[in-house]
């Protein structure tokens, strides 16, 4: 894993004969041989203490920004359930609310196995996510592949899966889980070479540094374990290009620049089992660090209490008046200034939003079922929604209230309210003609109790979140409007 997170494509890397590795590496090996120790499955109980002793002595060793990559998972009968395992890793990424990068593999498919050649990818979505990659905290990460030229003289093989789609060495989640999309994002993994009777992983994995470098430099890396190790790479990069901001901020914009390929649209028609097969798929280091003259991206990052609570004096049935606690609850309110006279020159252009919420909960575990001390979601102002039936709305939905009547709504999302709420990292887009994104729109961040509301001590802590919103109009040069737009200062009445 080594030289794919230090070096991304050592491949590349070596025919070009040069190369640089932006970012340091350090390792903290949590399981040593196959079955012997602490590595056999009678010494689970234990992975879950290594894995946090690895993170503390690693940081013991100086401050630094961090991107930890775990690629060691194990199998589970309840994929569903969480585990102390993924309970630790939930509370290594919350990092007492300051936030902590960690990316985890979804676990490999036998590959191995000729019935899953023979029926990929088919038995790849029966492989489920393997323990702790249901961690919701956590970055999990999935495979796909782009590989699929197996090199001469081997023409007796072919590449199992076609360009861009699921990779065979890659788990699923689950088409329909309550507490998170999972995996999150996918990255390449490789492809396999089969011949109808045996698969040859090797011809069509990765160049990467030998663990054994003494003896041999080079060797061949393929399945989610090489994905983690793209991922720890790509992370490493926003780090490098976006200095300052949190480690949520980071998290989403992994999520919030990935995209599905044709392939897994075709591969996958149903929109939950693709997000099951590729969670919100493959990540654009471009989209993620920057903007274009007809892209912006808005990066907000702030916090939201859990509740507010404030004595106020009331009359009592006897007349009397009394000072009594009472507990407000407040939605984040945000301005998306979006230029209405640019979109109305071109009414007809093609126009893509995307809006990403991401924030660590702090979970709480319980018989395998994870509660989160505070959930948020977040809504937008829709294109024929005014902001005073938004707001109306939005309290609604914060309430938990589902009438119809009167009922306006927001984007006609690629997701959608229900299925983009599952996890603490949140991200859905839409497409559309500029005409319905014209004019300044509302985006609102509210919070969904969980188990701080019932302790007296948390009632009143703060989530932070980063919310990232960005616009991308064909033709239309939109960076510089909203750049000038957040440039002036508002004052707000309070």
């Amino acid at each position: 894993m080594a030289g794919i997170a230090a070096f991304d494509d050592l491949g590349a890397m070596v025919t070009a004969g040069e190369g640089v590795a932006s970012h340091w590496l350090e390792s903290a090996r949590i399981l040593v041989g196959s079955n012997v120790g602490t590595a056999a499955a009678a010494g689970a109980e234990f992975w879950p203490t290594i894995t946090a002793d690895a993170v503390t002595e690693t940081e013991a060793t100086g401050a630094r920004r961090r991107v930890y990559a775990l690629a060691v998972t194990a199998g589970m009968d309840d994929p569903g359930r969480a585990t102390s395992w993924s309970d630790s890793v939930d509370r290594l990424a919350y990092n007492a609310g300051a936030g902590r990068l960690i990316t985890v593999s979804i676990g490999n498919a036998d590959y191995t196995s000729i019935d899953l050649l023979n029926n990929y990818p088919q038995q790849n979505f029966a492989s489920r996510l393997d323990d702790p990659a249901q961690a919701a905290n956590a970055l999990t990460v999935g495979g796909y592949t782009v590989r699929t030229t197996v090199p001469p003289p081997h023409t007796a093989y072919a590449p199992v899966a076609p360009s861009g789609a699921l990779s065979p060495h890659s788990r699923c989640g689950l088409p329909v889980r309550p507490e998170a999309i999972k995996p999150d994002v996918v990255f390449e993994a490789g492809n396999v070479a089969f011949d109808g009777a045996v698969g040859d992983a090797a011809l069509l994995g990765t160049v990467t540094t030998h663990h054994e470098f003494q003896s041999r430099l080079l060797d061949s890396m393929f399945g989610t374990s090489e994905a983690a190790g793209h991922s720890a790479w790509f992370m490493a990069q926003l780090l490098r290009a976006i200095d300052g901001v949190t480690p949520q901020t980071i998290r989403g914009l992994v999520v919030h620049s990935a995209g599905w390929t044709p392939a897994m649209t075709q591969q996958f028609s149903n929109v939950d089992e693709r997000l099951a097969a590729f969670g919100l798929g493959v990540p654009d280091l471009g989209y993620a660090s920057g903007c274009l003259a007809n892209r912006a991206t808005i990066l907000i990052e702030d916090q939201l209490a859990n509740a507010d609570i404030a004595r106020v004096r009331r009359q009592q049935p006897n007349g009397r008046y009394r000072d009594v606690n009472e507990v407000r609850r407040y939605a984040k309110i945000f301005r998306v200034p979006l230029p209405d006279d640019l979109l109305l020159e071109l009414p007809d252009s093609a126009v893509r939003l995307r809006v990403t919420l991401s924030y660590f909960a702090e979970p709480n575990t319980i018989r395998g079922r994870t509660q989160r001390g505070l959930d948020l979601r977040w809504d937008m102002q829709g294109p024929q929604e005014s902001e005073t039936q938004f707001l109306q709305r939005i309290n609604r939905l914060a309430r938990g209230e589902q009438r119809r009547e009167d009922r306006t709504s927001s984007f006609d999302w690629e997701l959608g309210l229900r299925r983009r709420s599952r996890g603490t990292v949140q991200s859905d887009r839409w497409r559309g003609t500029a005409a319905y994104l014209a004019g300044d729109k509302l985006i609102a961040v509210y919070p969904a109790l969980g188990w701080w509301d019932r302790r007296d001590q948390f009632r009143q802590a703060s989530m932070p979140f980063s919310l990232l919103i960005s616009v991308e109009a064909e033709g239309i040069e939109i960076y510089t409007p909203i750049q000038t737009t957040l440039m002036v200062p508002v004052e707000i009445d309070t």
